[in-house]
């Protein structure tokens, strides 16, 4: 166990440049195709090819009218239904628009270039509004394109953007619906980031009394699970390997599932560098320099790491065995996500920067030095030991015991 992390923490830290500048090059190359990473929402193509569920959708789309039962919903809360020639000319304003190829609303169905068909013939179940609603009115805007066309979202665009004598459109329907449902993730993601980190850089903080090592153990995550999401959208978005994998590629990537993924690999990324960091500061807690506390406490924690890692991928690849797209998107994910983490992150990345940070990796400002003598998490209290000092770094010798 120990040839796996302990052995070549040895080697990573005789030639740290040459293995930091390789294995962050590796995942850097592995994140590129993550700048395409295109959010969206899940459809019948993340069941397997014979699901009835598929089928049956995959049928509609390509060969009836998959349009007429996905159309965009408008409604104007301003307008009044009973003014037939108000709906009638904002009816045309629609059908103006690229894209739209009919428009249903409450007097009737109009293609452009055709009289109204009165709706009462045609379809009992779209009636008027109730009068006493006092909601405007509404109207169905059937488009030509497929429905994950990008044109359809700029057309919803346009319509939420359109200048009406109704004011502001309500726009709703599939499409609409997962806009917003992306929007709302998106938007709050940033929020979410901030208190992981923040939460993460002070717990290591407390434990480590260095301003350094957080820093480094965040961004080191980061750089980690980009370049299993970059894998994840070269297979799953771009369909790379999809016929192999038995996957379907839509363009797009369930929108929940990578921040599913980011919570658990995070998490468990953390715990790694907690044993790591915990078994390094013991070391150096009692005397030993840095390089010398950072080989000893990477071998000696690494089968503890390595086991952890293996048996978790075994797990997470079982999950990927499921037939449809997004549990198996998950699992394999986790499991290159955990297996990267272990064998390049922590096995390389780790000591390399350590060794190239010297004394450094302990140092704090003299405040939050302070602080940490008093209220840090300590397993052992730390000691000079002769002939040691020129080797610690100044911020260490705050406190010592025996």
């Amino acid at each position: 166990h120990r040839l796996v992390l302990g052995c070549q923490a040895g080697r990573v830290m005789k030639r740290p440049v040459v293995w930091l500048v390789a294995v962050t090059a590796l995942l850097l190359f592995l994140a590129l195709p993550f700048t395409r990473f295109d959010p969206g929402r899940i459809d019948e193509r993340v069941l397997p090819a014979d699901a009835d569920a598929r089928t049956a959708a995959e049928t509609i789309r390509d060969n009836l009218s998959w349009p007429d039962i996905n159309p965009i919903q408008v409604v104007a809360r301003e307008a009044d239904p009973d003014d037939a020639l108000a709906v009638s000319d904002f009816t045309n304003q629609l059908l103006a628009l690229d894209g739209p190829v009919r428009v249903d609303s409450s007097i009737g169905y109009v293609r452009e270039g055709q009289p109204i068909t009165p709706i009462n013939e045609l379809s009992p179940h779209f009636g008027p509004l109730d009068p006493d609603a006092n909601a405007g009115t509404w109207f169905n805007v059937v488009y030509w394109h497929d429905f994950d066309d990008p044109r359809v979202e700029e057309l919803i665009s346009t319509l939420r953007a359109l200048e009406t004598p109704y004011g502001d459109l309500l726009v709703g329907g599939n499409n609409a619906t997962i806009i917003d449902t992306v929007d709302s993730v998106t938007a709050r993601l940033p929020v979410a980031l901030a208190i992981i980190a923040v939460v993460t850089l002070a717990l290591l903080f407390f434990m480590t009394g260095s301003v350094v090592i957080p820093v480094k153990a965040v961004i080191l995550n980061l750089l980690s699970l980009t370049a299993t999401f970059g894998a994840l959208t070269w297979v799953f978005q771009d369909g790379n390997l999809a016929d192999l994998l038995g996957v379907t590629a839509t363009g797009k990537l369930d929108v929940f599932t990578p921040i599913l993924m980011f919570c658990v690999a995070f998490g468990l990324s953390m715990d790694y560098e907690v044993f790591l960091l915990a078994r390094i500061k013991e070391e150096y807690d009692l005397g030993a320099d840095n390089d010398r506390a950072v080989q000893t406490g990477i071998g000696r924690t690494g089968p503890v790491v390595t086991a952890a890692a293996v048996l978790l991928a075994i797990v997470f690849v079982a999950i990927a065995t499921s037939g449809v797209t997004i549990v198996k998107m998950f699992g394999l994910g986790l499991a290159l996500a955990v297996l990267t983490d272990a064998f390049l992150v922590r096995a390389t990345l780790t000591p390399a920067l350590m060794k190239l940070a010297g004394r450094l990796n302990w140092w704090a400002p003299g405040p939050l030095r302070r602080f940490h003598l008093r209220w840090g998490v300590w397993e052992t209290d730390p000691v000079v030991v002769p002939g040691a000092a020129e080797d610690r770094a100044p911020a260490s010798t705050g406190r010592t015991g025996t």
